[in-house]
């Protein structure tokens, strides 16, 4: 657990760094911090296991644990669907009270070079 921590950690303040000295889109640098973050944390998991049944990819298994996954993925959208559309009832801005602004056009969200 505690190598797991370290990892993620060094991972995230490592991406600090960079986009300090590379300003990158943060919707950019946050795919690059989850996929780095997956690719070693499953390279640890492999490394001291030998395989992936520590976490439920075993073969024999990842059908049924896809399976309660997207049960559980959807059963948490339906609530939050619920919550979303309650607040909207009662005249609440349920995005308001998300807190993150948005830029004003669209385009701002990538860099020019995705959307050409």
């Amino acid at each position: 657990m505690l190598a797991a921590v370290t990892v993620i950690a060094t991972i995230e303040l490592s991406m600090a760094a960079v986009r300090s000295a590379y300003p990158l889109p943060p919707l950019v640098a946050t795919g690059i911090n989850r996929l780095l973050e997956i690719v070693l944390l499953l390279g640890m998991v492999i490394r001291l296991n030998r395989s992936l049944e520590a976490i439920g990819l075993c073969s024999p298994k990842w059908r049924q644990g896809l399976k309660r996954g997207l049960l559980w993925s959807a059963g948490f959208g339906l609530i939050a669907g619920i919550g979303f559309s309650v607040l909207y009832i009662f005249k609440v801005q349920p995005l308001a009270l998300i807190g993150t602004r948005f830029p004003g056009q669209p385009r701002k969200l990538l860099p020019r070079s995705c959307m050409n």
